[in-house]
């Protein structure tokens, strides 16, 4: 998954809690799902459910779910 957010987040896949991170960041990040994560996708409709908590000044939030493949170590 892709993520960008300021400050605490929490990122659920179909009712199972698949991510959580206190602070912020300041770019985009890449974080594998679990293998238990990745059992919770179905083919269809999946349903994504964010919380993010802002404690002082700006908020944002932005997510997404891609397919990553690493660059092959020389």
């Amino acid at each position: 998954m892709r993520i960008h957010h300021d400050e605490d987040v929490e990122v659920y896949l179909n009712g199972l809690p698949v991510f959580q991170a206190s602070g912020y960041t300041t770019d985009y990040q890449f974080y594998p799902l679990t293998a238990e994560s990745r059992k919770a996708l179905r083919a269809g409709d999946n349903l994504v459910a964010i919380h993010c908590r802002q404690t002082g000044g700006g908020q944002f939030i932005d997510w997404g779910l891609v397919e990553w493949n690493a660059p092959a170590e020389e």
